[in-house]
């Protein structure tokens, strides 16, 4: 989202110069100040009438050597016209290098574009001022004007250009097209005053000494005020902060040009080219440190994507882990549930009845042998408490085991229409995975047949243990009408006959004395209740 437009107010604060309305990054305030005081101090200890010019010096070493002046005087100027030019094409060789390596920025492409012009006007000020005529200072005078009309200009409208919202690719060709016709202008010129002649009315009488550079003041003002600090609060990069302290020492250097400087050599002409120098150090300094704080951002963020690539592939493992143990309990989970149909498949065709009760004693779940057994369906059990299971009256032991273990008991049991019937039941307790109790489930097994057989076979064993006892006694008693009592008391226990009854023929006043053939038929009748003829 693009940073909103900052006021007029903003943009003349002389705190826009220190960066202070936007965040960092930015150059440190105590550069900006020192930029700033190198670059008006002469200007002011000029102005208290303290002389900066090398005339004298240039004289005493000119007859120090047995040289001309003029010879003495070129060579200086010579130097620093070569030192602005080696440092200029040191910074374009810079910028094009960043330019390269960070495509998708904008400032250095547009340094790389503009600072190569400059450079060699800068090295046509040192060629100017060997040419063998009379005007050679004059030619030498509109080459730096030339200089910095070409740095100014580019830098201002490439700035001004990079600022619109377009697409990275649309900026570059704009601003290349800029620096372009800023170049063919620069170079233009610079053929002109080589093979050409120079304006004659280069001063002016009175304070406004070289018109010529006033073009290049207004372009000062104007990057200085408006365009640089808007162009930092849109993109506050270092570099960006780097071209307002850069304007300052160079509209020293014009304000000195269009105002005091009329000669090569003269104290004005040297603040001239000394706030020139400040201005490409400033400029070569901040292209230095953007490009290591791009490249400690670029690192600290290459550091943050492998940060950020370890911790996926940390959570990625997690998340294959997760998968797996999804998987496994989805595979688990199915396994189970194809167990549990099996076993609901097994408790429903099973022929003893399951019945599944909460804690409460209702009843959550029973199979269908269950219902039969009592008479209901399965959707009439669902719901409705155990107890009607119980015949009224009949012992109940319902209490939960205390050992963990299942307990069997055995009841009377009742029907829907009334039908009593004993039962045997197993039960055991349903515990969660904290041992907290959840369900019961009863085992009921309908036991009527399995008690009549066995009242059966007890019986049976009683009358053969009578019927023992019977043949002993007449075998061994010889007196055997006395122990017809007895037997007969036996037998009636054994046949559940009433004794009475087993003595009736002999209780009548008209009844025959029992023989020893009365036995016969009375073992028949005995053998009768054995087989199950008789009745019980």
């Amino acid at each position: 989202m693009p940073a909103p437009a900052p006021t007029t107010s903003q943009l003349l604060h002389w705190s826009t110069l220190f960066g202070l309305h936007t965040s960092r990054p930015g150059m440190p305030p105590r550069f900006v100040i020192g930029v700033c005081v190198l670059a008006w101090l002469p200007v002011v200890l000029a102005l208290l009438g303290l002389d900066l010019g090398l005339e004298g010096a240039a004289a005493r070493i000119a007859a120090s050597q047995d040289l001309p002046a003029s010879a003495v005087a070129r060579g200086i100027h010579t130097l620093f016209a070569w030192t602005l030019a080696c440092l200029a094409g040191m910074l374009a060789t810079f910028a094009i290098g960043v330019a390269r390596a960070r495509r998708e920025e904008i400032e250095p492409f547009l340094l790389a574009t503009v600072l190569p012009t400059v450079a060699i006007l800068d090295a046509g000020q040192a060629m100017l001022a060997w040419l063998p005529s009379a005007d050679a200072d004059i030619r030498v005078l509109h080459c730096a004007t030339l200089s910095r009309l070409v740095l100014l200009g580019g830098l201002t409208l490439g700035v001004f250009l990079a600022a619109q919202d377009r697409p990275i690719a649309v900026v570059r060709r704009r601003v290349a097209f800029s620096a372009l016709g800023c170049a063919l202008v620069g170079l233009g010129g610079l053929l002109f005053l080589i093979a050409g002649s120079p304006p004659a009315a280069l001063f002016w009488d009175g304070w406004l000494l070289r018109p010529f550079d006033l073009p290049g003041l207004v372009l000062g003002l104007i990057a200085l005020l408006t365009v640089f600090p808007a162009f930092h609060r849109v993109r506050p990069t270092v570099l960006n902060h780097t071209l307002i302290i850069t304007a300052v020492p160079l509209l020293v250097s014009q304000t000195v040009a269009v105002f005091a400087s009329t000669h090569t050599l003269t104290s004005a002409s040297m603040l001239e080219r000394s706030a020139h120098l400040i201005a490409y150090v400033t400029l070569l300094i901040g292209t230095v440190l953007d490009h290591l704080h791009a490249q400690r951002v670029r690192a600290d963020a290459l550091l943050d994507i492998e940060t950020a690539q370890l911790e996926l592939r940390k959570q990625t493992q997690e998340l294959e882990r997760v998968d797996r143990e999804l998987v496994e309990q989805a595979m688990h989970r199915e396994r189970v549930e194809r167990s549990l149909r099996m076993l609901e498949k097994a408790v429903e065709t099973m022929s003893l009845g399951v019945t599944i009760t909460d804690m409460d004693g209702r009843i959550v779940y029973a199979n269908p042998a269950d219902a039969r057994m009592h008479g209901y369906t399965v959707e009439q059990l669902r719901g409705r408490h155990a107890s009607i299971f119980g015949a009224p009256g009949s012992a109940r032991d319902e209490r939960p085991p205390t050992s963990g273990e299942a307990w069997t008991r055995e009841r009377i049991n009742v029907t829907q229409d009334g039908r009593i019937f004993p039962v045997r039941l197993v039960s055991d307790i349903v515990r969660d995975a904290d041992n907290n109790p959840l369900a019961t489930v009863t085992i009921c097994e309908d036991i009527s047949e399995r008690k009549r057989i066995r009242e059966t076979l007890e019986r049976r064993d009683r009358i053969l243990e009578a019927v023992s006892l019977a043949a002993a006694t007449f075998l061994t008693d010889s007196s055997w009408e006395s122990s017809v009592g007895q037997v007969l008391q036996r037998l009636g226990e054994a046949t559940g006959v009433d004794r009475a009854d087993l003595r009736g023929m002999s209780d009548g006043a008209d009844a025959p004395l029992p023989t020893p053939y009365s036995w016969i038929s009375t073992n028949s009748a005995l053998q009768r209740t054995r087989t199950g003829d008789a009745p019980a």
